[in-house]
């Protein structure tokens, strides 16, 4: 047991149910006061001014699709960040399980992702990008026993604020990534060119997936997926609307490289990806506008057809 006394309140975490995290277990437990639910895990200690503004900016973020950052308490030489925790689901599990999404028609996800474009409008308003869209860091909030066909997509809710780092940013830091859902800046390690763009870009890799059980480029070895990442253009598929994919490709848009990359100079490579940004939707709200005039357009949901799972490495 842990307690932990902080701004807003007195906070109750249980260490033996403690969840692997990247710095350390993440807890559960609630804030005493009010019997909020509350999850709290190890963060490193914010050391530098720059740090600590990017951890400020997160605890100002006001929106109900995005998780809320409680507080960051220091105790015992060792910083506790402490946020709202939610019932539900993350979207990587509701994706894995058919007990889920077969019933969850296209629009849900289109009504969903423009919740989140809502959200991120906020977080970039903030100067704060969050550079880790995927399945897994996205919730769908709904109780314990609600059938799927009951789910609100505006209960949705974008989680895991690690790896977010303000923009515009000089920083030369190896930028972290994730496979299949980081855009080719993150990729290649142009942590200056960190920008709302890029969430975008990964927000719809993550939306294509909703929609067709698989991302827009798999394979099971993890450099050939890099590849693939870096060198092919988002396909559309067949079962899937023009007007829609058209979305998809502008926000996920990456200029071609006439060479892999290893191949380029610095400032070639620089001038591609710039290229490629500015081709993209320039704002989240940009992009929920179209998404929700395609709405608009076909409000019907798509036929369950449309939903293709395939084969898992």
């Amino acid at each position: 047991m842990l307690i932990l006394h902080g701004q807003t309140g007195t906070y109750h975490l249980e260490l033996r149910n403690a969840k692997p995290g990247k710095f350390g277990g993440v807890m559960t437990g609630i804030r005493l006061e009010d019997h909020l639910s509350v999850s709290g895990k190890l963060i490193p200690f914010p050391d530098h001014a720059e740090e600590q503004e990017r951890v400020q900016r997160i605890l100002n973020l006001n929106h109900p699709n995005l998780a809320r950052t409680l507080e960051v308490i220091a105790f015992e030489d060792k910083h506790y960040l402490v946020r709202e925790y939610y019932e539900g689901n993350s979207l990587k599990t509701i994706l894995s399980k058919g007990k889920y999404h077969k019933h969850l028609p296209a629009d849900f996800y289109l009504k969903a992702t423009c919740s989140l474009l809502q959200g991120l409008e906020v977080m970039h308003q903030h100067g704060i990008v969050h550079r880790d869209i995927k399945p897994s860091n996205i919730i769908v909030r709904h109780g314990a026993k609600s059938h799927p066909s009951t789910w609100n997509p505006a209960d949705v809710l974008l989680t895991d604020f690690e790896q977010s780092i303000q923009f515009p940013t000089q920083s030369r830091n190896r930028s972290p990534f994730a496979l299949v859902y980081s855009p080719p800046e993150q990729l290649l390690n142009h942590t200056w060119l960190s920008s709302p763009e890029g969430d975008l870009f990964s927000l719809s890799v993550t939306l294509y997936e909703m929609l067709m059980g698989s991302a827009p480029w798999v394979d099971c070895n993890a450099e050939i997926l890099l590849n693939l990442q870096l060198t092919y253009p988002m396909k559309k598929p067949a079962t899937m609307r023009e007007p829609l994919f058209n979305i998809l490709a502008k926000a996920a848009y990456k200029e071609p490289f006439p060479l892999p990359p290893k191949r380029l100079s610095g400032d070639v490579i620089e001038t591609i990806l710039q290229k490629g940004i500015s081709q993209r939707y320039q704002s989240a709200m940009a992009m929920h506008d179209d998404l929700l005039d395609y709405l608009t357009h076909f409000p019907a949901p798509l036929r369950k057809s449309f939903w293709r799972l395939f084969g898992k490495c």
